[in-house]
């Protein structure tokens, strides 16, 4: 009997993949992708000779002393708003579905719009502004600076959210919005 063994690393980029492209594929046929086949990258091509991977975000995350990795979905309903929060790591986010009004408040965020190849620039985000974050667009966020966001539309906004934090550490720590 023959097994194989993979890395932990590989398993969860091939469930991230295959978790993100079901969104991808329900996004508006209209908008540009940048997908590759995973066979271009997987040794066992023919196995996965359908699935295709989207990379929205690939950026340097910042260390974390005995890291946690994590992946989440987060649903912001209609006229909810996220509170004023920063992170204690390194945290990924794609839009799945509607569109997030997004402010920094404090240090840079980094997002790359949807449609921009996977080396595409990123575009940066400093305190005191406010973008509108839309299905297939990204965001890297980096320890200490604070953020919040709201859905101002009539439907709910997905958002799929991958983390390094530290082992044991909340994944937002609230803050007071900074007087402007």
């Amino acid at each position: 009997m023959h097994r194989r063994l993979y890395a932990p690393a590989a398993v969860l980029t091939v469930l991230l993949a295959a978790t993100l492209n079901a969104g991808v594929r329900a996004q508006d046929a209209a908008t540009p992708t940048a997908e590759t086949p995973i066979a271009a990258a997987t040794p066992a091509a023919s196995v996965y000779s359908e699935i295709t991977t989207r990379i929205f975000a690939d950026d340097q995350p910042a260390a974390v002393e005995q890291g946690h990795l994590g992946l989440a979905l987060v649903t912001v309903p209609p006229g909810a708003k996220i509170g004023a929060h920063f992170h204690p790591g390194s945290q990924f986010a794609a839009i799945q579905q509607g569109e997030l009004t997004y402010t920094v408040d404090t240090g840079t965020v980094r997002i790359r719009r949807a449609g921009s190849e996977a080396d595409g620039p990123w575009e940066d985000i400093t305190a005191g502004e406010t973008v509108v974050l839309a299905p297939g667009d990204a965001i890297r966020e980096s320890p200490g600076g604070i953020h919040h966001a709201e859905n101002t539309g009539d439907e709910p906004v997905l958002i799929w959210i991958a983390s390094l934090f530290p082992d044991g550490s909340p994944r937002a720590i609230p803050a007071a919005t900074p007087q402007v």
